[in-house]
């Protein structure tokens, strides 16, 4: 039987999902994995339509019933991004939430809450960017403020220490 799909084409944008999982192994090869960066899958909600059996004069009615239906597909993933300190009994800190739809965009961020002020951000708003060029900006923005720093420099330098420890024990 021959196929009864059309070619699929994958040029979309890269999934937020997956420039997260990127820079996050970007992080560790910069700190020798002393900090790394883990997502967090935290929600992934269940579009499925429940539908009962039918036949195909009922075809027409159904199509016309599910464009009537609008699906809130705002937020169908969600993920949280840690800055991960392995040498330390695994101490994480969340630096942010992203949550966006089937499309990818847009984006929604929710920051730590230092980093949002930081920013200049009031707590009551999500930040929530449109394209993946946003998306990358925002990131450079998140990665490089002070708070974010502060925190990698910290970790990195605790953990360094007790690598260096267990170094001279043996």
């Amino acid at each position: 039987m021959d196929s009864l799909w059309p070619k699929l084409d994958r040029n979309v944008p890269s999934a937020p999902v997956a420039i997260l999982k990127e820079q996050a192994s970007l992080l560790g090869k910069s700190t020798q994995n002393l900090v790394i960066a883990e997502i967090e899958t935290l929600q992934v909600v269940d579009t499925t339509i429940k539908l009962k059996p039918f036949g195909l004069a009922d075809v027409s009615n159904l199509m016309m019933s599910i464009s009537d239906k609008s699906f809130n597909s705002s937020l169908i993933f969600q993920y949280a991004f840690y800055l991960v300190a392995p040498a330390l009994n695994h101490y994480r800190y969340q630096l942010f939430l992203i949550g966006y739809g089937i499309d990818f965009y847009p984006v929604h961020f929710r920051l730590d809450s230092d980093v949002q002020q930081e920013l200049g951000i009031s707590e009551a708003s999500d930040i929530v960017v449109q394209t993946e060029e946003q998306f990358l900006g925002i990131l450079k923005t998140i990665f490089s403020a002070e708070k974010t720093q502060r925190v990698i420099q910290a970790i990195w330098t605790q953990s360094e220490a007790l690598a260096t420890n267990s170094m001279t024990e043996l």
